[in-house]
């Protein structure tokens, strides 16, 4: 898996869409990429602030 196709899976890997093989890869990219770690992990702040703001207006 590449760090685009990575990209493209986060949403769908944080709302549990990912078919077990995709999951398998996912994770694979993952343990091997730093880059990739640390974009999930932004992703994931982004996401959490949204839901956040949502809540509060």
């Amino acid at each position: 898996m590449t760090c685009t196709n990575f990209e493209k899976l986060v949403s769908d890997y944080l709302f549990c869409r990912l078919s077990p093989a995709q999951l398998t890869l996912f994770y694979e990219h993952l343990s091997g990429c730093a880059d990739c770690r640390d974009f999930l992990e932004r992703y994931r702040r982004v996401v959490s602030l949204l839901r956040e703001e949502r809540h509060t207006t």
